[in-house]
């Protein structure tokens, strides 16, 4: 690390991993120290290019409660040690909330946006001190009290004026930070708690949103928000949640799926698309969510015609459905009563063949029906001809295909056949039919579509009965033979990446899609294009399969890289704590990469209490300490609390005269050893008839005879002395 001289500057980190341990309420957590800025070293001031920063909303509550309650032990223990106290500077206090907040982002010294802290605060000579995790402002300052370069800065005798932030975030996570400067304060009010949207200036790179889930299905009409967060790059156990509009938005067919400024998606038509997550620059975050909308059901259906229509035979008449709701789609299926008078195509063609009437029924998928009368005349009952109109087509009396014999038809292919009606100059309408629809489906159109290998019958009928047929013969001249993945055996994963797997497809020049499944979703779950994203510890089967049910399959052991093999106190053995101290245990992770929350046990809470590390001794006796990380990883040590204080003996001082008169008073003095003993002393009198004695050691006599004066410890230590009173 490259430093300069920069004289006056004085930071220090406290690193603060919070986090739930086992199942207790309370977040604990554990304190590690980055390599300390001081007054020999310098803070980058590498200039960041405009272009690679961006605005990025957070929103959560500035506790101006919490700031001043740490300002208030703050300075209690700045006088405890002969400082003076400092003073809440306003401009200061704005820069410490903002700190925190941007600590919620980017948990380091060194802005979001790459520049340094002291860009946000107002004096050359200044000191900044960062938390996160605690929960009160009596746990964070135990914290900074227990780290020299971060008491030091609270101490320091230079700083006259503070500025506290307290930043909680929407996931309930507080940050802090403490801002001080040795220029005269100019004093600062004491707002309420305030809950607001902070903007954060923040190098792309610390702000590219990690979404909660890439695969959203909804239906037509529906809406589904799009939900992002923020891992924070300068302590990546924790994130944060961003402003719906701290990101652009941008569907790729807004005919399936659109998407507002908020990141609020809406189902328009049935289909997939994607929508690609953008900073407010318009550059590419490299987020994206993969929407099907699948399409709403419709709860009626009218055909787009009067209830009753009448054709002549020779022409024919196309019809349309009407869904409600509007943003309604359905399959429909069409029936003709009577497909002697009228017959109709699956896409609604009536084709009229005699005179006489039908009804014609079109039913959704689910359920909805319409219904139309068709009256079919032929041409001599409709209204007659003007004598400029010309005499209708000739009969048809023949019908041919323009492939015959059997036709080889590829599984990856089409094929259009066409129909010839002869004699020359006549007219129909086709119906064309698949004798087997799960080898081919013919469209209306004639167009042959594969389904699987074998042969079916294609018959094309004119509307007065003429037919004419073809078979095809289905072959999968590209079918796979073998799926090959891109990654093989058993792949690591950790927590915090993904893997994109391809695959091909066997032999070279195989066609058709691959499907992708996980044998546990909950441990890594893969994507439509093959990225395994990991969820937790474990392993899972990635399989890929051909649309033959070819198959090849991974394995994915998904890894903790951050979880501790083990853990060290800073102090080992049996350590022995006097009763009027506290002891501060910190703690390292094995290896030095891991991360984890810190649970602190006490094995016995009588003699002595833990918290964040903190030993908090209650009477003598031994307890045991132990450290335990999530994943149940422990260390101990043995705390051995004594009191220094305790007397080993007590004696009177012996007075000038142990003979009294009626009346007389004396003082009697007791001496503790050792001489560093101190005790609460209690004295009595044998015969309180005789002589009376106070708490403070003072005698009376009150009538004539001896009596014995006892003086007793707090931990029964005694001395006697007789008097007599004449």
């Amino acid at each position: 690390m490259k430093n300069r001289l920069r004289v006056g500057f004085v930071i220090i980190i406290l690193l603060l991993l919070s986090g739930v341990f086992a199942v207790a309420a309370q977040a604990s957590g554990i304190a590690g120290l980055v390599e300390p800025i001081t007054p020999s070293s310098t803070i980058n001031t590498t200039a960041v290019p405009a272009s690679s920063v961006v605005d990025i909303g957070v929103e959560g509550t500035y506790r101006y409660d919490f700031a001043y309650e740490v300002l208030e032990i703050m300075n209690q223990e700045r006088v405890a040690r002969g400082r003076a106290p400092l003073t809440m500077d306003q401009q200061l206090l704005d820069a410490g909330m903002l700190r925190a907040a941007e600590c919620s982002v980017f948990y380091s010294h060194t802005r979001p946006n790459g520049s340094s802290c002291f860009t946000v605060l107002r004096g050359s000579h200044s000191g900044e001190n960062v938390a996160a995790g605690y929960s009160t402002p009596a746990a964070v300052m135990g914290g900074w009290m227990n780290s020299p370069g971060h008491f030091e800065n609270i101490v320091r005798t230079t700083f006259v004026s503070v500025g506290i932030g307290c930043y909680e975030d929407s996931t309930g996570v507080l940050y802090w930070a403490q801002v001080f400067d040795n220029l005269s304060p100019q004093g600062a009010g004491k707002p309420g708690n305030s809950r607001r949207a902070v903007p954060i200036a923040s190098q792309k790179g610390n702000v590219a949103p990690n979404l909660v889930a890439t695969n959203v299905t909804i239906k037509a009409g529906d809406a589904s928000v799009i939900k992002a967060k923020i891992i924070n790059q300068g302590w990546k156990s924790v994130y944060t949640v961003p402003t719906g509009n701290s990101y652009r938005y941008s569907s790729r067919n807004n005919a399936v799926a659109t998407v507002n400024t908020e990141g609020e998606i809406m189902g328009v038509s049935g289909g997939s698309t994607v929508i690609d997550v953008l900073y407010q620059d318009g550059t590419a975050t490299g987020a994206s969510i993969n929407v099907t909308t699948t399409p709403l059901d419709p709860s009626s259906v009218k055909i787009e015609q009067p209830a009753s229509t009448t054709i002549e035979t020779g022409r024919e008449l196309q019809l349309k459905t009407i869904f409600s709701p509007a943003p309604a789609q359905a399959t429909v299926t069409w029936r003709s009563s009577n497909t002697a008078i009228a017959a109709i195509t699956e896409n609604g063609l009536v084709i009229p063949r005699k005179a006489g009437t039908t009804t014609i029924t079109a039913t959704t998928h689910n359920g909805e029906k319409a219904l139309l009368n068709i009256t079919v005349v032929e041409p001599s009952a409709a209204a007659n001809p003007g004598p400029s109109e010309s005499a209708p087509p000739p009969t048809p009396t023949e019908l041919r295909l323009d492939r015959s014999g059997t036709v080889n038809l590829d599984f990856s292919e089409t094929l259009a056949l066409n129909a010839i009606v002869l004699p020359v100059g006549a007219q129909s309408a086709i119906i064309w039919e698949s004798s087997n629809t799960a080898i081919v489906s013919v469209s209306s159109a004639g167009i042959v579509t594969p389904k699987k290998v074998g042969t079916a019958t294609i018959t094309a009928t004119s509307y007065n009965g003429k037919k004419a047929t073809v078979a095809v013969k289905v072959a999968d001249l590209y079918k796979p033979t073998g799926v090959k993945l891109s990654r093989t055996g058993t792949v690591d994963l950790p927590l915090d990446s993904t893997i994109q797997l391809t695959a091909t497809l066997l032999p070279t020049g195989a066609m058709g899609a691959v499907t992708w499944k996980s044998s546990n979703a909950a441990i890594a779950s893969i994507s439509d294009n093959g990225t395994v994203t990991p969820k937790k510890e474990g392993t899972a089967t990635i399989t890929a399969t051909a649309r033959n049910g070819k198959k090849a399959t991974v394995k994915v052991k998904v890894v903790d890289p951050y979880k501790p093999t083990g853990v060290k106190l800073n102090m080992t053995g049996t350590i022995t704590l006097p009763m009027d101290q506290t002891l501060a245990l910190s703690v390292s992770l094995i290896p030095a990469t891991a991360r984890s929350p810190i649970g602190w046990k006490s094995s016995s809470a009588a003699v002595a209490t833990v918290s964040n590390g903190v030993v908090t001794p209650k009477k003598e006796g031994t307890a045991t300490i132990t450290a335990i990380t999530g994943n149940g990883k422990k260390a101990t040590v043995k705390v051995k609390v004594v009191d220094p204080y305790k007397p080993t003996n007590v004696s009177i001082v012996k007075p000038a005269t142990i003979v009294l008169s009626v009346g007389d008073m004396m003082k009697l003095d007791a001496t503790l050893a050792p001489a560093s003993a101190r005790s609460g002393l209690t004295w009595k009198s044998s015969s309180a008839k005789i002589m009376s004695v106070d708490s403070a050691g003072n005698v009376t006599a009150l009538g004539k005879g001896s009596a014995t004066i006892t003086v007793t410890t707090a931990n029964k230590k005694s001395a006697k002395i007789k008097l007599t009173v004449q």
